[in-house]
């Protein structure tokens, strides 16, 4: 089994008015690659302070060693929004708390969803007559796979 992480993140705190109407204990969950459960949507600016974190925190990395809390499974980011005068909105505080979660997918199922997926690529490339590859050189441990097309070769090369 794959042990993985689940972030849950939090609405702390609003100062000014949020232009996406977040309010204290609003929250989603980001889960593997998919933000789940993110009922009122999920802000651009939000994410983009987030994101480089995410992906860390959800492989393990404490908030301690990220710099973004005092403990290991809980750490705080702000929406870069500065709020008045500067904008008419205001900035959120979010905090990331991360759960540890066992037997997230066992490996015969990502196996069969790799094969699945590789198949269904590859009939959507041949009906764009395109080739298909299965890059797997990129593909980070436990990841469904990358998928790449090239187009099939252009009427003035096929006639040389």
């Amino acid at each position: 089994m794959t042990p993985s992480h689940r972030v849950v993140v939090r609405v702390k705190e609003v100062r000014g008015s949020c232009a996406l109407g977040y309010r204290p204990g609003d929250a989603f969950a980001v889960e593997r690659f998919y933000i789940k459960d993110a009922g009122r949507g999920v802000c651009i600016h939000a994410l983009a302070a987030m994101l480089t974190l995410l992906a860390p925190f959800l492989k393990g990395v404490s908030a301690r060693d990220l710099g973004i809390g005092g403990e290991d499974d809980a750490g705080y980011v702000q929406c870069p929004d500065p709020g008045e005068p500067y904008t008419c909105g205001g900035t959120v505080v979010f905090e990331l708390r991360r759960e540890r979660v066992e037997g997230w997918l066992q490996d015969s199922s990502l196996e069969r969803t790799t094969s699945s997926a590789r198949a269904s690529f590859q009939t959507s490339a041949r009906l764009f007559n395109a080739e298909s590859t299965w890059d797997r050189s990129c593909e980070p441990p436990g990841f469904v796979g990358v998928l790449t097309a090239t187009k099939a070769k252009s009427a003035s090369s096929r006639t040389s």
